[in-house]
């Protein structure tokens, strides 16, 4: 019995095992819904379990959910499941309707999902800590062998023994050369070459090589040893000669590979889909909103305050360079310095509109510019056109941002990095948590952005001037 747990192909039997859980799982959610909320006087109509098993696998089908189990951290546990779970319902809502279910109750939904969700995620953090322990006891482990001790290899390196329950056994490394800095945490087990006669002495199940240029020979040598030793051979191309982004992905046209230099979620049209909706339903409620209880009083302060018109109005680059006009309540006195930001003390800023910019008060006729599609709630603040030209020619890839809407708020806004930024560092760190947002945004990114500005709206931000 330890001799297959020993063996790596337990992971297969791990798949299917979990496979059935799940199913086990859905189905006790759906049976336990149902009596908590009819009780044991009345029998379950077969329809809906057949429906939600169907739409599970489904679901498991598309997203090839049990193709590698792995160990995740907790909080990614979570957030699959929020996203398996809200899927399932939105399919299953979609059929409900289509077919009539007239019959099933809304609370009996909600038991179900409620339900399934725990399960699932005490299943999933259970799993998560019976693979820890058997990796831990040695069992189920993979090992592993580096070639190369370049950048592309020392990540590979740390990823893989952050945590022995991952299951990689390193047992070393081979290069031309030495790193000292790698003899502190992994053996330095000689030249390349010498890895021809290591294979023969001790069972390997998988080596990472570098594609590094003067390691091309090498590679092609160790393709035909490991194919005849059944041993994986996984190589790790070398995309920072094009590019420092973390999201590198390949599509293949036909047989063609195609690198893309960064994901970017929103080029997908059900993610644009679902932002823009997001974004038209809310703006048009807090426009209805904001119309009967701040708009007036607003513009009539600022009437009262200053002279000039209450709201100002300024050409800023939108989404891919597209110029707009941005809209904001007018917080200096009325002049032609549009074109010089705004300072701490800075005098054109009037008492009232002091008040505005700690609050982002001044920020809400952008709503329009969101219901209207210029912008979005999240994204990218709009620059100036000006500010885009001066930092365009200093900061390195910052037209980047303007791949996807400016937003009203924004990662970088949440993260620190708002008001002002006359400092060229400040400026490249914005960039760099535009980009960040821009290759990892998830409509939960924007809910956590959303209210973490709402918190600072509460607070008072002290960047705010």
């Amino acid at each position: 019995m330890l001799n297959l747990f020993k063996d790596i192909r337990f992971s297969r039997y791990l798949n299917f095992i979990f496979f059935c859980v799940d199913l086990v799982l859905l189905n006790v959610a759906l049976f336990a819904s149902f009596y908590l909320h009819f009780g044991i006087s009345k029998s379950e109509p077969y329809g809906l379990f057949f429906l939600a098993n169907i739409v599970w696998f489904f679901l498991i089908f598309i997203n090839k959910s049990y193709n590698k189990i792995k160990i995740e951290y907790l909080e990614v546990i979570l957030y699959k499941n929020i996203g398996a779970i809200v899927l399932h319902f939105s399919i299953m809502m979609t059929f409900i309707v289509l077919l009539k279910y007239n019959h099933i109750s809304r609370l009996r939904i909600f038991y179900f999902y409620l339900l399934f969700f725990i399960f699932l995620s005490l299943s999933r953090y259970l799993m998560r800590f019976y693979l820890k322990e058997i990796r831990r006891l040695g069992f189920n482990a993979r090992n592993i062998l580096l070639v190369g001790s370049d950048q592309q290899i020392l990540r590979i390196k740390d990823l893989l023994i952050n945590d022995i329950a991952y299951g990689y056994n390193i047992l070393g490394y081979f290069d031309d050369k030495q790193s000292v800095q790698e003899q502190e945490n992994i053996k330095y087990l000689g030249p390349i070459d010498k890895i021809y006669s290591f294979l023969e002495s001790v069972v390997i199940n998988e080596i990472y090589i570098s594609s590094h240029s003067n390691l091309s020979a090498s590679i092609l040598d160790l393709i035909k040893v490991c194919e005849n030793k059944m041993i994986r051979l996984k190589i790790l191309p070398d995309f920072e000669q094009y590019t420092r982004s973390k999201k590198v992905t390949i599509d293949f046209y036909f047989n063609t590979p195609i690198i893309t230099l960064r994901d970017e979620p929103l080029q997908n049209v059900a993610n644009r889909f679902i932002k823009r909706s997001f974004d038209v339903a809310l703006s048009f409620f807090l426009i209805l909103f904001s119309f009967l209880l701040i708009f007036p009083w607003v513009a009539l302060l600022i009437k009262l305050t200053s002279k000039g018109p209450f709201l100002y109005k300024q050409i800023r680059n939108g989404e891919d360079g597209k110029q707009f006009t941005c809209l904001k309540f007018r917080t200096m006195v009325y002049n032609h310095q549009s074109n010089v930001q705004a300072t701490i003390n800075d005098s054109r800023i009037t008492r009232f509109g002091s008040f505005l910019r700690r609050k982002s008060i001044d920020e809400l006729p952008q709503l329009f510019n969101v219901f209207f599609g210029q912008m979005s709630l999240v994204g990218p603040r709009p620059h100036p056109v000006f500010l885009n030209d001066q930092y365009n020619q200093v900061v390195e890839k910052y037209l980047v941002r303007h791949f996807c809407k400016p937003g009203i708020t924004g990662w970088a806004q949440v993260s620190g990095y708002r008001g002002g930024t006359k400092d060229v560092i400040l400026m490249e760190k914005r960039i760099e948590y535009d980009i960040w947002y821009i290759e990892n945004w998830s409509f939960l990114l924007d809910i956590k952005i959303l209210l973490k500005t709402f918190m600072f709206l509460i607070k008072g931000s002290p960047n705010a001037y």
